[in-house]
Protein backbone atom coordinates (compact mmCIF):
# COMPACT_ATOMS: atom_id res chain seq x y z
CA UNK A 1 0.00 0.00 0.00
CA UNK A 2 1.53 3.52 -1.03
CA UNK A 3 0.76 7.20 -1.00
CA UNK A 4 2.14 9.99 -2.39
CA UNK A 5 4.40 12.86 -0.88
CA UNK A 6 6.03 15.63 -2.43
CA UNK A 7 9.19 15.00 -0.44
CA UNK A 8 12.03 12.01 1.03
CA UNK A 9 13.01 10.92 4.12
CA UNK A 10 15.04 8.01 4.82
CA UNK A 11 16.83 5.86 7.56
CA UNK A 12 16.37 3.30 10.00
CA UNK A 13 18.34 1.01 11.79
CA UNK A 14 17.59 -2.80 12.18
CA UNK A 15 19.76 -4.99 14.75
CA UNK A 16 18.82 -7.86 17.16
CA UNK A 17 21.74 -9.95 18.91
CA UNK A 18 21.27 -13.57 20.35
CA UNK A 19 23.80 -16.12 22.01
CA UNK A 20 23.07 -19.70 22.10
CA UNK A 21 25.28 -22.63 24.28
CA UNK A 22 24.40 -25.62 22.43
CA UNK A 23 25.69 -28.40 24.69
CA UNK A 24 24.92 -32.03 22.29
CA UNK A 25 25.65 -32.17 19.38
CA UNK A 26 23.91 -35.56 16.49
CA UNK A 27 26.66 -37.56 15.10
CA UNK A 28 25.82 -38.59 11.16
CA UNK A 29 27.51 -40.48 8.16
CA UNK A 30 28.25 -37.80 5.43
CA UNK A 31 29.25 -40.46 2.60
CA UNK A 32 27.68 -41.10 -0.28
CA UNK A 33 24.30 -42.85 -0.60
CA UNK A 34 25.68 -46.28 -1.17
CA UNK A 35 27.41 -46.21 2.53
CA UNK A 36 24.93 -46.93 5.26
CA UNK A 37 23.89 -44.13 7.50
CA UNK A 38 24.20 -44.46 10.95
CA UNK A 39 22.63 -41.95 13.57
CA UNK A 40 24.98 -41.66 17.23
CA UNK A 41 24.26 -38.92 20.09
CA UNK A 42 27.63 -37.47 21.00
CA UNK A 43 28.59 -35.01 23.75
CA UNK A 44 30.09 -32.25 23.36
CA UNK A 45 32.12 -29.88 25.28
CA UNK A 46 29.40 -27.26 27.03
CA UNK A 47 31.89 -24.57 25.98
CA UNK A 48 30.98 -24.55 21.87
CA UNK A 49 28.84 -21.19 21.83
CA UNK A 50 27.49 -19.30 18.92
CA UNK A 51 26.68 -15.86 18.89
CA UNK A 52 24.38 -13.74 16.63
CA UNK A 53 24.35 -9.99 15.72
CA UNK A 54 22.21 -8.61 13.32
CA UNK A 55 23.92 -5.79 11.11
CA UNK A 56 21.27 -4.34 9.53
CA UNK A 57 21.39 -2.99 6.78
CA UNK A 58 24.10 -5.86 6.22
CA UNK A 59 22.47 -8.81 7.23
CA UNK A 60 23.46 -11.10 10.35
CA UNK A 61 26.86 -12.07 11.49
CA UNK A 62 27.43 -15.32 12.95
CA UNK A 63 30.75 -16.03 14.96
CA UNK A 64 31.75 -19.69 16.80
CA UNK A 65 34.03 -21.09 18.60
CA UNK A 66 35.01 -23.56 19.98
CA UNK A 67 37.70 -26.42 21.44
CA UNK A 68 39.72 -28.28 18.75
CA UNK A 69 37.75 -31.69 18.20
CA UNK A 70 40.23 -34.07 16.42
CA UNK A 71 40.36 -34.16 12.58
CA UNK A 72 37.47 -31.40 12.40
CA UNK A 73 38.06 -30.42 8.37
CA UNK A 74 35.17 -27.98 7.85
CA UNK A 75 32.17 -25.58 9.54
CA UNK A 76 29.52 -25.16 7.62
CA UNK A 77 26.32 -22.94 9.07
CA UNK A 78 23.27 -23.99 8.06
CA UNK A 79 20.46 -21.32 8.13
CA UNK A 80 16.69 -20.99 6.39
CA UNK A 81 14.33 -17.89 5.96
CA UNK A 82 11.58 -19.72 7.43
CA UNK A 83 8.23 -19.39 4.57
CA UNK A 84 6.33 -21.62 2.49
CA UNK A 85 9.42 -23.03 0.77
CA UNK A 86 11.20 -23.53 3.79
CA UNK A 87 14.79 -23.94 2.11
CA UNK A 88 17.92 -24.21 3.53
CA UNK A 89 21.26 -23.01 2.66
CA UNK A 90 24.59 -23.06 4.22
CA UNK A 91 27.94 -21.42 4.21
CA UNK A 92 31.18 -22.85 4.54
CA UNK A 93 32.87 -20.94 7.81
CA UNK A 94 36.53 -19.92 7.06
CA UNK A 95 38.36 -21.41 10.62
CA UNK A 96 41.80 -20.19 11.68
CA UNK A 97 43.13 -23.76 13.46
CA UNK A 98 45.96 -21.88 14.66
CA UNK A 99 43.85 -20.73 17.67
CA UNK A 100 42.31 -22.49 20.56
CA UNK A 101 39.71 -22.42 20.74
CA UNK A 102 39.35 -22.36 17.31
CA UNK A 103 37.18 -19.40 16.01
CA UNK A 104 34.92 -18.89 12.60
CA UNK A 105 33.19 -15.94 11.50
CA UNK A 106 30.14 -16.28 8.78
CA UNK A 107 27.37 -13.10 7.51
CA UNK A 108 24.86 -13.53 5.75
CA UNK A 109 24.58 -10.40 3.62
CA UNK A 110 21.21 -8.24 3.28
CA UNK A 111 20.39 -4.95 2.27
CA UNK A 112 20.75 -4.94 -1.39
CA UNK A 113 18.38 -5.59 -4.49
CA UNK A 114 18.96 -9.80 -3.95
CA UNK A 115 19.83 -9.90 -0.80
CA UNK A 116 16.89 -8.83 1.24
CA UNK A 117 15.52 -10.00 4.85
CA UNK A 118 12.24 -8.35 5.72
CA UNK A 119 11.53 -7.05 9.00
CA UNK A 120 9.90 -9.81 11.19
CA UNK A 121 11.37 -12.59 9.27
CA UNK A 122 12.15 -15.93 11.55
CA UNK A 123 15.46 -17.13 10.95
CA UNK A 124 16.69 -20.45 12.02
CA UNK A 125 20.39 -21.73 11.65
CA UNK A 126 21.91 -24.43 13.40
CA UNK A 127 25.91 -25.91 12.91
CA UNK A 128 27.58 -28.69 11.15
CA UNK A 129 31.08 -30.09 11.99
CA UNK A 130 32.40 -32.49 9.25
CA UNK A 131 35.38 -34.52 9.88
CA UNK A 132 38.04 -35.90 7.81
CA UNK A 133 36.33 -39.19 7.73
CA UNK A 134 32.92 -37.78 6.12
CA UNK A 135 31.16 -37.61 9.92
CA UNK A 136 28.76 -35.04 10.58
CA UNK A 137 28.00 -33.54 14.31
CA UNK A 138 24.77 -31.26 14.10
CA UNK A 139 23.09 -29.44 16.56
CA UNK A 140 19.71 -28.86 17.03
CA UNK A 141 18.48 -25.41 15.19
CA UNK A 142 17.66 -22.16 17.18
CA UNK A 143 16.32 -19.06 15.39
CA UNK A 144 15.97 -15.31 15.45
CA UNK A 145 13.73 -13.10 14.89
CA UNK A 146 14.45 -10.08 12.66
CA UNK A 147 13.63 -6.92 14.88
CA UNK A 148 16.08 -3.80 15.44
CA UNK A 149 17.49 -4.42 18.93
CA UNK A 150 17.81 -0.56 19.45
CA UNK A 151 14.27 -0.93 20.52
CA UNK A 152 12.68 -2.73 23.15
CA UNK A 153 10.26 -4.86 20.91
CA UNK A 154 7.08 -6.02 22.61
CA UNK A 155 4.15 -7.98 20.77
CA UNK A 156 -0.01 -8.47 21.04
CA UNK A 157 -0.18 -12.30 19.88
CA UNK A 158 -2.36 -15.30 19.46
CA UNK A 159 -2.26 -18.21 17.84
CA UNK A 160 -2.46 -16.70 14.36
CA UNK A 161 -0.53 -13.61 14.34
CA UNK A 162 2.15 -11.79 16.37
CA UNK A 163 2.38 -8.26 16.28
CA UNK A 164 5.44 -6.47 17.15
CA UNK A 165 5.94 -2.55 18.22
CA UNK A 166 8.58 -0.69 19.87
CA UNK A 167 6.67 1.81 22.04
CA UNK A 168 4.31 1.34 24.80
CA UNK A 169 2.12 4.25 23.37
CA UNK A 170 1.58 2.00 20.48
CA UNK A 171 0.00 -0.97 22.74
CA UNK A 172 -3.27 0.03 21.93
CA UNK A 173 -2.54 0.82 18.17
CA UNK A 174 -1.14 -3.00 17.78
CA UNK A 175 -3.67 -4.92 19.59
CA UNK A 176 -6.25 -3.01 17.43
CA UNK A 177 -3.60 -4.26 14.16
CA UNK A 178 -3.99 -8.18 15.95
CA UNK A 179 -7.72 -7.74 15.87
CA UNK A 180 -8.41 -6.48 12.17
CA UNK A 181 -5.92 -9.07 10.90
CA UNK A 182 -7.87 -11.97 12.87
CA UNK A 183 -11.32 -10.09 11.53
CA UNK A 184 -9.63 -10.25 8.23
CA UNK A 185 -8.71 -13.50 8.18
CA UNK A 186 -12.15 -15.14 10.10
CA UNK A 187 -14.10 -12.60 7.16
CA UNK A 188 -12.66 -14.38 4.04
CA UNK A 189 -13.37 -17.79 5.55
CA UNK A 190 -16.51 -17.53 3.43
CA UNK A 191 -14.47 -17.19 0.21
CA UNK A 192 -11.93 -19.73 0.60
CA UNK A 193 -10.59 -21.50 4.06
CA UNK A 194 -7.15 -20.55 5.16
CA UNK A 195 -5.56 -22.57 7.78
CA UNK A 196 -1.76 -20.72 8.47
CA UNK A 197 0.60 -23.07 8.79
CA UNK A 198 1.83 -21.14 11.28
CA UNK A 199 2.09 -17.79 12.84
CA UNK A 200 1.94 -14.55 10.45
CA UNK A 201 4.20 -11.61 11.75
CA UNK A 202 3.13 -8.20 11.41
CA UNK A 203 5.99 -5.01 12.60
CA UNK A 204 4.62 -1.90 13.33
CA UNK A 205 6.74 1.42 12.43
CA UNK A 206 4.82 4.68 13.99
CA UNK A 207 8.23 6.53 12.32
CA UNK A 208 8.16 6.81 8.69
CA UNK A 209 11.97 7.47 8.43
CA UNK A 210 12.61 4.46 10.65
CA UNK A 211 10.53 2.66 8.14
CA UNK A 212 11.93 4.02 5.23
CA UNK A 213 15.59 2.15 5.79
CA UNK A 214 13.69 -1.21 6.75
CA UNK A 215 12.20 -1.39 3.30
CA UNK A 216 13.71 -3.11 -0.19
CA UNK A 217 16.16 -0.41 -1.53
CA UNK A 218 14.62 1.99 -3.90
CA UNK A 219 15.93 4.93 -5.51
CA UNK A 220 15.99 8.29 -4.29
CA UNK A 221 13.57 9.45 -6.65
CA UNK A 222 11.17 6.95 -5.77
CA UNK A 223 11.92 7.65 -2.43
CA UNK A 224 10.79 11.42 -2.88
CA UNK A 225 7.41 10.51 -4.73
CA UNK A 226 5.80 8.38 -2.20
CA UNK A 227 4.60 7.25 0.73
CA UNK A 228 5.01 3.58 1.25
CA UNK A 229 1.85 2.70 3.76
CA UNK A 230 3.01 -1.24 4.04
CA UNK A 231 4.61 -4.01 2.31
CA UNK A 232 3.72 -8.10 2.88
CA UNK A 233 6.59 -10.58 2.31
CA UNK A 234 4.58 -13.51 1.26
CA UNK A 235 8.08 -16.06 1.62
CA UNK A 236 8.78 -14.82 4.85
CA UNK A 237 5.44 -14.91 6.33
CA UNK A 238 5.60 -10.75 7.37
CA UNK A 239 4.25 -7.29 6.44
CA UNK A 240 5.34 -4.06 7.72
CA UNK A 241 2.69 -1.67 8.58
CA UNK A 242 3.16 2.26 9.13
CA UNK A 243 1.30 2.59 12.02
CA UNK A 244 0.90 6.21 11.88
CA UNK A 245 -2.04 8.45 10.81
CA UNK A 246 -5.70 7.14 10.09
CA UNK A 247 -4.85 4.95 7.43
CA UNK A 248 -3.40 2.13 9.18
CA UNK A 249 -6.76 -0.02 9.51
CA UNK A 250 -6.89 0.02 5.42
CA UNK A 251 -3.00 -0.41 4.80
CA UNK A 252 -3.24 -3.64 7.89
CA UNK A 253 -6.03 -5.30 6.32
CA UNK A 254 -5.15 -4.79 2.78
CA UNK A 255 -1.61 -6.18 3.06
CA UNK A 256 -2.54 -9.10 5.24
CA UNK A 257 -5.50 -10.05 2.83
CA UNK A 258 -2.43 -10.80 0.46
CA UNK A 259 -0.68 -13.10 2.79
CA UNK A 260 -3.97 -14.88 3.21
CA UNK A 261 -4.18 -15.31 -0.39
CA UNK A 262 -0.63 -16.26 -0.79
CA UNK A 263 -0.52 -18.70 1.82
CA UNK A 264 -4.19 -20.20 0.82
CA UNK A 265 -2.56 -20.98 -3.24
CA UNK A 266 0.86 -21.70 -1.43
CA UNK A 267 4.03 -22.02 -3.73
CA UNK A 268 2.61 -21.42 -6.86
CA UNK A 269 1.50 -17.70 -5.41
CA UNK A 270 3.01 -15.90 -7.82
CA UNK A 271 1.01 -17.42 -11.05
CA UNK A 272 -2.01 -14.56 -9.88
CA UNK A 273 -2.48 -12.29 -11.82
CA UNK A 274 -2.10 -8.85 -10.32
CA UNK A 275 -6.04 -7.98 -11.38
CA UNK A 276 -6.57 -10.64 -8.94
CA UNK A 277 -4.26 -10.46 -6.28
CA UNK A 278 -5.09 -6.29 -5.85
CA UNK A 279 -9.16 -7.02 -6.46
CA UNK A 280 -9.22 -9.88 -3.61
CA UNK A 281 -6.92 -6.98 -1.43
CA UNK A 282 -9.78 -5.11 -1.75
CA UNK A 283 -12.56 -7.40 -1.65
CA UNK A 284 -11.39 -8.73 1.83
CA UNK A 285 -10.26 -5.08 3.02
CA UNK A 286 -12.61 -4.48 6.35
CA UNK A 287 -11.41 -0.94 6.16
CA UNK A 288 -11.61 0.22 2.17
CA UNK A 289 -10.41 3.60 2.46
CA UNK A 290 -9.44 4.25 -1.59
CA UNK A 291 -12.53 5.33 -4.32
CA UNK A 292 -12.16 3.84 -7.64
CA UNK A 293 -15.42 3.86 -9.27
CA UNK A 294 -14.95 7.03 -10.74
CA UNK A 295 -12.06 6.78 -12.22
CA UNK A 296 -13.49 3.25 -13.07
CA UNK A 297 -16.46 4.18 -14.46
CA UNK A 298 -14.49 7.55 -16.16
CA UNK A 299 -12.60 4.82 -17.70
CA UNK A 300 -15.10 2.62 -19.14
CA UNK A 301 -16.99 5.33 -20.76
CA UNK A 302 -14.22 6.72 -22.88
CA UNK A 303 -13.11 2.94 -23.85
CA UNK A 304 -9.70 2.98 -22.25
CA UNK A 305 -9.95 0.28 -19.74
CA UNK A 306 -7.54 -2.65 -20.36
CA UNK A 307 -8.62 -6.55 -20.90
CA UNK A 308 -8.03 -8.84 -18.04
CA UNK A 309 -5.78 -10.70 -20.10
CA UNK A 310 -3.27 -7.42 -19.84
CA UNK A 311 -3.50 -6.95 -16.23
CA UNK A 312 -1.53 -9.91 -15.07
CA UNK A 313 0.87 -7.11 -14.23
CA UNK A 314 -0.20 -3.52 -13.82
CA UNK A 315 1.81 -0.88 -15.98
CA UNK A 316 1.29 2.04 -17.88
CA UNK A 317 0.34 6.26 -16.72
CA UNK A 318 -0.90 6.63 -13.12
CA UNK A 319 -3.95 6.67 -14.27
CA UNK A 320 -4.22 3.42 -15.81
CA UNK A 321 -2.69 1.56 -12.26
CA UNK A 322 -5.79 3.33 -10.52
CA UNK A 323 -8.28 2.01 -12.90
CA UNK A 324 -6.54 -1.59 -13.29
CA UNK A 325 -7.33 -1.15 -9.38
CA UNK A 326 -10.48 -0.25 -9.45
CA UNK A 327 -11.08 -3.01 -11.81
CA UNK A 328 -9.49 -5.20 -10.16
CA UNK A 329 -11.92 -4.90 -7.37
CA UNK A 330 -14.88 -4.73 -9.28
CA UNK A 331 -14.21 -8.24 -11.22
CA UNK A 332 -13.37 -9.90 -7.74
CA UNK A 333 -16.93 -8.30 -6.58
CA UNK A 334 -18.61 -8.98 -9.71
CA UNK A 335 -17.59 -12.64 -9.41
CA UNK A 336 -18.09 -13.32 -5.95
CA UNK A 337 -21.78 -11.83 -6.38
CA UNK A 338 -22.53 -13.90 -9.37
CA UNK A 339 -20.88 -17.02 -8.81
CA UNK A 340 -20.68 -17.15 -5.20
CA UNK A 341 -17.64 -16.88 -2.83
CA UNK A 342 -16.53 -19.86 -3.08
CA UNK A 343 -15.98 -19.99 -7.07
CA UNK A 344 -12.80 -17.25 -5.94
CA UNK A 345 -11.64 -20.09 -3.93
CA UNK A 346 -12.40 -22.83 -6.60
CA UNK A 347 -10.20 -20.11 -8.82
CA UNK A 348 -7.79 -19.81 -6.81
CA UNK A 349 -7.42 -23.75 -6.04
CA UNK A 350 -7.24 -24.05 -10.36
CA UNK A 351 -4.46 -21.61 -10.08
CA UNK A 352 -2.56 -24.19 -8.00
CA UNK A 353 -2.76 -26.86 -10.15
CA UNK A 354 -2.80 -24.88 -13.67
CA UNK A 355 -0.22 -22.49 -14.57
CA UNK A 356 -2.57 -20.12 -16.42
CA UNK A 357 -4.98 -17.81 -15.22
CA UNK A 358 -7.26 -18.56 -18.64
CA UNK A 359 -7.50 -21.90 -17.79
CA UNK A 360 -8.16 -21.52 -14.51
CA UNK A 361 -11.16 -19.21 -15.21
CA UNK A 362 -12.11 -21.72 -18.09
CA UNK A 363 -12.17 -24.65 -15.74
CA UNK A 364 -13.94 -22.04 -12.56
CA UNK A 365 -16.21 -20.61 -14.86
CA UNK A 366 -16.80 -22.31 -18.01
CA UNK A 367 -16.27 -19.31 -20.07
CA UNK A 368 -12.86 -18.18 -21.33
CA UNK A 369 -11.32 -14.75 -19.62
CA UNK A 370 -12.74 -12.57 -22.56
CA UNK A 371 -16.12 -13.96 -22.67
CA UNK A 372 -15.77 -13.33 -18.43
CA UNK A 373 -14.28 -9.72 -18.83
CA UNK A 374 -17.61 -8.74 -21.51
CA UNK A 375 -19.85 -9.98 -19.34
CA UNK A 376 -18.34 -8.35 -16.27
CA UNK A 377 -18.37 -5.13 -18.71
CA UNK A 378 -21.98 -5.55 -19.35
CA UNK A 379 -23.17 -5.88 -15.57
CA UNK A 380 -20.83 -3.04 -14.79
CA UNK A 381 -22.85 -1.19 -17.32
CA UNK A 382 -25.99 -2.12 -16.21
CA UNK A 383 -27.06 -3.66 -19.62
CA UNK A 384 -26.39 -7.47 -19.10
CA UNK A 385 -29.54 -9.43 -20.78
CA UNK A 386 -30.38 -11.19 -17.57
CA UNK A 387 -31.28 -9.35 -14.19
CA UNK A 388 -28.21 -9.91 -11.89
CA UNK A 389 -27.13 -8.06 -9.13
CA UNK A 390 -25.17 -4.87 -9.21
CA UNK A 391 -21.83 -6.03 -9.56
CA UNK A 392 -20.50 -2.54 -7.14
CA UNK A 393 -22.34 -0.02 -5.85
CA UNK A 394 -20.59 3.25 -5.75
CA UNK A 395 -21.48 6.17 -3.03
CA UNK A 396 -21.46 9.84 -4.81
CA UNK A 397 -18.57 12.01 -4.31
CA UNK A 398 -18.70 15.16 -2.79
CA UNK A 399 -16.05 18.12 -3.28
CA UNK A 400 -12.92 17.14 -1.10
CA UNK A 401 -10.86 19.47 1.30
CA UNK A 402 -7.25 17.41 0.63
CA UNK A 403 -4.61 19.19 1.37
CA UNK A 404 -1.70 16.95 -1.35
CA UNK A 405 1.19 17.54 1.13
CA UNK A 406 -0.34 16.35 4.25
CA UNK A 407 0.16 12.63 4.04
CA UNK A 408 -2.35 11.74 6.35
CA UNK A 409 -4.88 13.12 3.95
CA UNK A 410 -3.56 12.07 0.71
CA UNK A 411 -5.37 9.46 -0.70
CA UNK A 412 -3.69 5.54 -0.96
CA UNK A 413 -3.36 3.26 -3.36
CA UNK A 414 -2.96 -0.38 -2.30
CA UNK A 415 -0.71 -2.88 -3.57
CA UNK A 416 1.32 -5.92 -3.02
CA UNK A 417 4.80 -6.02 -2.28
CA UNK A 418 6.22 -8.61 -1.34
CA UNK A 419 9.87 -10.30 -2.19
CA UNK A 420 10.88 -13.56 -1.82
CA UNK A 421 14.43 -14.22 -0.02
CA UNK A 422 17.15 -13.91 -2.47
CA UNK A 423 14.78 -14.78 -5.47
CA UNK A 424 13.51 -11.81 -7.39
CA UNK A 425 10.83 -9.52 -5.75
CA UNK A 426 7.60 -10.21 -5.93
CA UNK A 427 5.92 -7.02 -7.32
CA UNK A 428 7.86 -4.92 -5.49
CA UNK A 429 8.44 -2.77 -8.44
CA UNK A 430 4.73 -1.72 -8.16
CA UNK A 431 5.83 1.49 -6.19
CA UNK A 432 6.13 4.02 -9.40
CA UNK A 433 2.81 6.12 -9.06
CA UNK A 434 1.96 9.47 -8.67
CA UNK A 435 -1.40 9.21 -6.93
CA UNK A 436 -2.53 12.07 -5.20
CA UNK A 437 -3.12 14.97 -7.72
CA UNK A 438 -4.20 12.17 -9.93
CA UNK A 439 -6.77 11.62 -7.33
CA UNK A 440 -8.04 15.11 -6.99
CA UNK A 441 -8.08 15.79 -10.54
CA UNK A 442 -10.92 12.64 -10.52
CA UNK A 443 -12.87 14.21 -8.27
CA UNK A 444 -12.80 17.51 -9.46
CA UNK A 445 -13.76 15.95 -12.52
CA UNK A 446 -16.34 14.21 -10.80
CA UNK A 447 -18.32 17.30 -8.58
Amino acid sequence: MVKFKTAGIAIIALLIGSTIYPSTLSYANHHSEAVKQTEVTQTIPPDVKLTVANKFPNGLQFNLTFTPINEIEEVRLRYKLVGQTNKSSYRTLSIDKGLDPITATFSIQSGTSNDYIPPGTKIEYWIELWTTAGDKLENEPNHIIYLDSKYEWLAVENKNIIVYYSDTGMAKKAKTVLEITQSTLDNIQSVYQVTPIDRFRLVLYESYPDMQKALPFRSKTIQKELVTQGMAFSEERSAVIYAHGNTFKSTTSHEFMHLLTHEYVGRFHTRIPSWLDEGLAEYGNLFQSNDYATPLKKAVADETTKPLKFLNVFTGEPEDIIVAYGKGKSVVTYLAENYGPDSIGELLRQLASVPQIENAVLQTYGRDLTTLDKEWLEDFLGTATETKPSAEVSTPLEKLNIDPLNTDQVSTINRSCGQSGPTAPYDVASLLVLVSPLILVFYRRSA
